[in-house]
């Protein structure tokens, strides 16, 4: 059985969220950037995507027992 933190969960979730409006309101206005725009958008949502990661991972190690 696997215990969540539903704190932890929550933030995840709301994480999510925030990435995926990002997303569309990315996807709407990118085609009207510049390119330096559309670099720059493309690393900021690396950015985000790779945090939410690291995020996760060290949650799933916190919740491994040794």
């Amino acid at each position: 059985m696997k215990i969540v933190n539903l704190k932890d969960y929550k933030y995840q979730k709301h994480i999510q969220k925030q990435i995926e409006e990002l997303d569309q309101l990315g996807e709407h206005h990118y085609k009207q950037m510049s390119s330096d725009e559309q670099t720059g958008y493309r690393n900021f949502m690396r950015l985000l995507k790779a945090l939410d990661e690291k995020h996760r991972q060290d949650i799933s190690t916190q919740d491994d027992p040794k």
